[in-house]
Parts: structure tokens; sequence; C-alpha cells
């Protein structure tokens, strides 16, 4: 199983990271990373999973956690998918 860089703990902050699984947690570290991770964070995870995973599971397994601005930035610059409608209700959280 490959190791999490310590520096993620502060993603993770209530996950064990000798416990998190790529495969198994794929939606929950996608998502955490895309929303609170940095471009490193960014650059680790597209070693992780093909682009078209970590697009897949941003597009068609949402998760209400991100402000307004990460998820536009999420959406529109870090994964390109601009074109696309999706309902910013299905990621945006009310408590932003």
């Amino acid at each position: 199983m490959p190791k999490f860089p310590q520096s993620l703990q502060a993603i993770f902050w209530s996950a064990d990271l000798a416990k998190l699984d790529l495969k198994k947690h794929q939606k929950y570290i996608i998502h955490q990373v895309l929303h609170y991770g940095d471009i490193d964070d960014f650059l680790w995870l597209k070693k992780q999973y093909p682009l078209s995973k970590i697009k897949h599971v941003f597009i068609d397994q949402p998760e209400p956690i991100y402000s307004p601005k990460s998820y536009n930035f999420t959406k529109n610059f870090l994964l390109k998918i601009n074109k696309k409608y999706l309902n910013p209700d299905h990621y945006v959280s009310n408590l932003s």
C-alpha cells in the first residue's frame, strides 16, 4: 500500500493516514485534496489516480464540502471542466 506523505495529515485531520486505502477511500481522498489541498497536493493526487478518475469522482460523486471559491477553482482551473454544467448546490457547503 502506498504511503501518504506526512504533509497530507492536515488535509486528512479526521483520518489515520496509516489506515487510508487509495482504492477503498478514493472518493474521500479525492474530495479532501481538491478542497483542502494546495497545488503540490493536487500533483500528488494526480500521481495516485488518472485525471479522468479524479474528474469522474468530482462530477459523479459530489460532496457538499466546498466553499464557492474552492468549487469554482477546482471545477474551472484544476479540472478544466468549466464548459460542463454542474449544480453548485451539490458541492457548496451551506456553512461556507
